[in-house]
């Protein structure tokens, strides 16, 4: 489905949909409200066996929507909807509004603004992480206390190696140039594919942060980020991450000692971050950490007993 939009916007706002029913209507709201009006809206949803659908439709004659599409059957990786998007894109600049987040309604524009001011390859903000309810549990990212801009590997050695500071794919707007020009890799990945893409794209380029949280990343029991955690997927997928940055370069000796203590405490802690013990040996099995990181993580969680 497309509109008869005749001129070409700026940004091109992606939504990739999949059984978030009750929150797509807030999602659609915050992004038709923006203060900045220079875009397109693509709705992509993924097979969802919800409602989604009924609530996309009423939006679809919407004079910003251009793409409705609902595939026949789930793609199994919310990247390759990413992809999908990137590629029906008319505008330079690309936004993906995760269908469960929403934003403040001057987002955009301030990203945009940020975007073109320091030439960037992309630009984000920090988010507030809310509950299914929408109530604030705390800020993310509070390294970022303050407006800032970087070179792309100077972002990725600071802060993209011991994990994805990015965070939340809906508090970012990126070059579409960039991203169809990096490799195709990230679609390879279920969970940790956008560490993998935000990388990529700051070796194309600069990178700014707006340190006020636009953002609302949603975040509770039942949603991917959760899921992905308890199930041990997302630290699979990261050890993957880990020694790709390793083999081009990225991974500073100090940093990969850091990261290797971290997953050593995780995978101690057990049952407070995996579904049960056998996940937590499969994550153990891959990341094969020598045994001094595990004595270093043990003391770790002793240190933190002792002063919490």
């Amino acid at each position: 489905m497309s509109s008869n939009n005749t001129q070409k916007p700026l940004v091109s706002v992606i939504i990739p949909s999949y059984n978030h029913v009750d929150f797509l209507e807030e999602r659609l709201q915050s992004i038709l409200q923006q203060s900045y009006q220079d875009f397109e809206l693509i709705i992509l949803d993924d097979c969802s066996t919800d409602n989604s659908m009924e609530v996309i439709r009423k939006y679809a004659d919407d004079p910003h929507v251009t793409h409705v599409i609902r595939n026949d059957k789930n793609s199994g990786s919310p990247f390759k909807q990413w992809y999908k998007g990137i590629t029906l894109a008319q505008g330079d600049i690309i936004w993906i509004a995760e269908c469960d987040d929403c934003c403040s309604l001057d987002m955009l524009e301030r990203l945009v603004r940020m975007y073109q001011q320091y030439d960037c390859s992309f630009a984000f903000a920090r988010s507030k992480v809310v509950n299914e309810k929408g109530e604030v549990q705390y800020i993310s990212q509070r390294q970022f206390k303050r407006d800032r801009h970087w070179d792309g590997q100077t972002f990725i050695k600071k802060y993209l190696c011991l994990s994805n500071t990015v965070r939340n794919a809906s508090s970012v707007i990126f070059s579409k140039q960039n991203a169809l020009s990096i490799s195709k890799e990230f679609m390879e990945y279920k969970e940790s594919g956008d560490w993998v893409f935000w990388t990529d794209m700051a070796l194309k380029g600069n990178v700014a942060v707006i340190a006020e949280p636009l953002n609302k990343f949603r975040v509770y029991a039942e949603s991917n980020t959760s899921k992905t955690s308890k199930s041990g997927k997302l630290d699979k997928e990261d050890k993957r991450v880990f020694d790709r940055l390793k083999t081009k370069g990225l991974m500073p000796c100090t940093t990969s000692f850091i990261k290797q203590k971290r997953m050593a405490k995780r995978i101690l802690r057990g049952g407070v971050i995996y579904a049960n013990e056998e996940v937590r040996q499969e994550v153990k099995n891959i990341w094969n950490l020598s045994p001094i990181y595990y004595v270093l993580g043990h003391l770790a969680i002793k240190f933190h007993q002792l002063f919490k």
